[in-house]
């Protein structure tokens, strides 16, 4: 065997020479099956790790009838890194395997490598695309051609890997599935190799659930109403709920209830839009909604669950008066707040009184700046009416003083006709700023003033300084030799 050796190693080192490319690097060893048995007429390539050139770093050989290879000129560095691998075609199927090590002092590596022939491919049921989580994947895997054991090796998505033992019919029970594609694989193993990973996918989906479908409400006077819908239909049949809202249109405090059922009850009053909307939403999985089923109606009457309070600022007191008996019918008052910022509602508190019980009352507000819906009364009760009137100031209305008419209508007879000034101001910050800046505007002036004299005087200075600091140094700078000889 040694005598061997030195044989090939003489004559790759004469082949080298000849060819111009000397490398003394070599590895040998064996092929064997599982089996034990030494394998000839296989075909063994050998790399080395982390090399660059062209040739040196791959060789390929066959091993003998002895299932002995040898390789030799490699690049093959002391305590270098390197791969060998074998395969070969068996009645059986390719017949393959790799191993690897590293180079000792001398540049020479022994290396023996076992070939194994991989159990068949498992065959996978494909899985359909659905919307349930919950699943079971099926699977068959075949016995190992030569006999040994098997066992099958099982992973979804990034999940560890699953080992299942012996062969035939599989299934794998997968829970909790999030709303996606999901790929799944198996491959078959026996004590020494695998066969190749075998994958499918499905993909779990979801949408969302269909819009209720609402019961339109008509305009009508102030009154307590019931607001019915019918609940979108998932098409999944995943559990729902309905998300319910309802108040006066662009105003505060608007009512939400979670898990709503249809007949809600609501109280309206004044004359007001209301808006209402209805969404139906899954309970689990994604908790898709469906879009916004919208509704809106017009609600007027004398009915004023909330007034305003404080001191009355009294934009206009008007009166009629029955010529014939003498004394006033009607008594027409509107408050509004001293001043309201940009970009804020207009609360009117209007009070109404007469000496007989009016019908079919109408208030309208005519102006360029602000939006008012009309206010109806159907009867004044006790001959009074007090309510509220909420005006929405148009976009980019400035600053400045408005006027604004109130005319109030009984049985299309018009009863007022009156002017009042609404004052509109710039925000409180802003305000502020330019207050400061109008009352203390002689500082800001003043600062500048001490700046501008500040800078000429340091100027000056320093223009001093800087000559009596010249004047030392002439002073100080010794004589030459030839002034002193004089």
């Amino acid at each position: 065997m040694k005598f061997h050796f030195i044989f090939w190693i003489a004559l790759f080192l004469i082949l080298s020479i000849i060819s111009g490319q000397v490398y003394i690097g070599t590895t040998e060893g064996y092929i064997y099956n599982t089996e034990g048995q030494k394998v000839s007429g296989a075909t063994v390539t050998v790399s080395v790790d982390n090399c660059n050139f062209a040739d040196g770093c791959k060789e390929v050989t066959t091993s003998e009838s002895t299932g002995y290879y040898i390789v030799a000129n490699l690049i093959l560095p002391k305590n270098g890194p390197l791969k060998v691998s074998a395969q070969k075609m068996t009645p059986l199927g390719l017949e393959f395997g790799s191993a690897s090590d590293v180079a000792n002092q001398y540049q020479a590596a022994y290396v023996d490598v076992i070939m194994c022939l991989p159990p068949p491919n498992p065959s996978l049921t494909q899985e359909p695309n659905s919307h349930d989580p919950f699943t079971t994947l099926d699977w068959t895997s075949s016995a190992d051609k030569k006999g040994y054991a098997t066992y099958d090796e099982f992973k979804l998505d990034s999940s560890p890997i699953v080992k299942s033992t012996n062969s035939g019919g599989k299934s794998m029970d997968v829970t909790n599935l999030a709303y996606k594609k999901h790929t799944w694989q198996v491959r078959t193993c026996n004590p020494y190799c695998c066969s190749a990973w075998q994958s499918s996918s499905f993909t779990v989906g979801n949408t969302k659930p269909n819009k209720p479908i609402l019961t339109p409400q008509s305009d009508i006077g102030p009154q307590t109403i019931t607001l019915l819908w019918t609940s979108g239909i998932d098409d999944e049949a995943d559990t729902t709920y309905d998300i319910y809202e309802f108040g006066i249109d662009g105003g505060p405090n608007r009512k939400t209830i979670s898990d709503a059922a249809s007949g809600q009850v609501e109280d309206t009053f004044g004359c007001n839009f209301y808006s209402w909307r209805v969404k139906t939403c899954e309970k689990l999985g994604q908790q898709l909604c469906s879009d916004w089923a919208d509704d809106g109606f017009i609600a007027c009457g004398n009915a004023c669950p909330e007034c305003i309070t404080g001191p009355i600022n009294l934009a206009s007191l008007i009166s009629g008066y029955d010529e014939e008996r003498g004394f006033r019918t009607q008594t027409l008052t509107i408050k509004t707040p001293p001043t309201i910022e940009q970009d804020i509602f207009l609360p009117l508190d209007v009070r109404y009184t007469s000496v007989n019980n009016n019908h079919n009352l109408l208030f309208k507000i005519t102006s360029n700046e602000f939006t008012f819906n009309d206010f109806m009364i159907p009867v004044v009760v006790n001959n009074t009416a007090r309510f509220e009137m909420l005006g929405k100031p148009k976009a980019n209305l400035k600053p400045g003083t408005y006027t604004l008419t109130m005319d109030v209508f009984a049985n299309d007879r018009q009863y007022f006709s009156e002017k009042f000034d609404v004052i509109v101001t710039k925000p409180l910050t802003i305000r502020i700023i330019k207050n400061f800046a109008k009352k203390w505007w002689w500082v800001f002036v003043l600062l500048v003033i001490f700046s501008i004299i500040g800078f000429f005087v340091y100027r000056i200075l320093k223009k001093k300084y800087f000559k009596d600091v010249s004047l030392i140094e002439k002073k100080q700078k010794p004589k030459k030799i030839s002034d002193t000889i004089k």
